[in-house]
Order: structure tokens, then C-alpha cells, then sequence
């Protein structure tokens, strides 16, 4: 082989190598594309099925269950009024 043709075979060797870079560039950028958007859906989705229902839950429990609290002047006359049926069922 003779020294002109070793050059040109170098020279396309080394124009397929940068083909190739660019092909693998192009490729790596559509894969961190694709895993930027799986990252976002897979938040998504957390948010949806966990947190959604939990604030749902506590929208719903904490008015249902505060309503069942009693106050401390409404305990007092409660206790008040349970004095008064033993005392009558005590006579």
C-alpha cells in the first residue's frame, strides 16, 4: 500500500467516525429527553394516586370528625346532665 491511499483510508475512517459521533449525539439527546419526560410522569402519577387522596382524606375526615368534638361547655353540661339522671335513679 502506498502512503496516499493509507491517508484516504484514514480520512474515511475518520468521517465515519464522526457520522457516527453525530448519529450517538443525536441518539443520547433523544434518551435524555425520554428520561426528563418519564421522571415528570412518574411524579405525576405519585401525585395522583398518593397525595391527591391523602388531601381528599383530609378534607373529608378532619370537618367529619371535628363535628363529633364536643367543647368543653357542652361536655360540662353533659356531665351535668348525667349527675342529675343518677341522682334520679338513685331516689
Amino acid at each position: 500500500m502506498n502512503p496516499e491511499s493509507q491517508q484516504q483510508e484514514i480520512k474515511e475512517i475518520i468521517l465515519e467516525n464522526q457520522k457516527l459521533l453525530i448519529e450517538n449525539n443525536a441518539l443520547l439527546k433523544k434518551m435524555h429527553k425520554s428520561a426528563v419526560r418519564h421522571l415528570w410522569f412518574n411524579i405525576a402519577w405519585i401525585v395522583l394516586f398518593f397525595v391527591l387522596p391523602l388531601i381528599a382524606l383530609y378534607k373529608i375526615a378532619v370537618p367529619f370528625y371535628s363535628s363529633y368534638a364536643t367543647s368543653p361547655e357542652s361536655a360540662s353540661s353533659q356531665l351535668n346532665e348525667l349527675n342529675e339522671l343518677r341522682s334520679l335513679l338513685e331516689q
